[in-house]
Formats: C-alpha cells, sequence, structure tokens
C-alpha cells in the first residue's frame, strides 16, 4: 500500500489541475476561493460567492480596504461571512465596477491618476 505525504498530495493534485485558474492548494491554506490580479487598466478581483447575487452582497472600501459581506443568513451553499482585503495604494477607491454572474463577484477597480503604471515597450 502506498502512502502520500502531504506535499505529495499537493504537488499532485496542483498537476492535475493546473488547467483550473482558481485552484491552488498548499500545506498551510486551504483552496483559495478567491483571485486578485493587476491588468494595464487597474486591478480585477473575483470572489466565489455560489447560491448568492447581488441582493445578498454588501461590498465597500472602509479606510483602504474592501469589505465583502454576505446578508443572506438563509443561504445554504454561502454561510454568512465578511471578508476583508487590503488594496494596493494606487487604487482609486471611487472607480470601482461590480458585478455578480453565475456565482462570482467580480470586481474591476481603477487606478489613481497620479500613479505610476509600467508601460511595455513594443
Amino acid at each position: 500500500m502506498y502512502y502520500a505525504t502531504t506535499n505529495q498530495l499537493d504537488r499532485l493534485l496542483n498537476e492535475a489541475f493546473s488547467d483550473w485558474p482558481l485552484w491552488t492548494t498548499s500545506v498551510t491554506s486551504k483552496l483559495s476561493n478567491y483571485h486578485f490580479e493587476k491588468t494595464d487598466e487597474g486591478y480585477t478581483f473575483e470572489l466565489a460567492v455560489p447560491g448568492l447575487t447581488k441582493k445578498d452582497l454588501t461590498v465597500r472600501i472602509v479606510e483602504g480596504k474592501l469589505e465583502i459581506k454576505n446578508t443572506n443568513e438563509d443561504s445554504r451553499w454561502s454561510p454568512s461571512f465578511t471578508k476583508t482585503f487590503t488594496l494596493p495604494k494606487d487604487t482609486d477607491p471611487k472607480n470601482i465596477e461590480a458585478s455578480v454572474k453565475d456565482g462570482v463577484l467580480c470586481l474591476t477597480i481603477g487606478l489613481k491618476e497620479n500613479s505610476e503604471n509600467i508601460i511595455n515597450i513594443i
């Protein structure tokens, strides 16, 4: 009989699901249910919110932190939660768009006008 260590199991799962964009495992963290990425226009943020709609969620910026709350206490797929994420300093809290589609909360966060942005030379 063969027993895999946690590191071997993590490596096996990561290789098997490497083409799944939100799949990550590690010894110290659980499956990640969010994705944060910088783009040329700003940042994109996606959070898995299965079974929830825009009526169930409250999204706000408090002192440079993104706060997301599930206000639906009756959801069978997503228990009540409050998640807080620190935003990068170059984000513009007045330039944010949000939508919920197919169980994913999507946020587009713009950059401050005076922030620096790396320009690719072609």
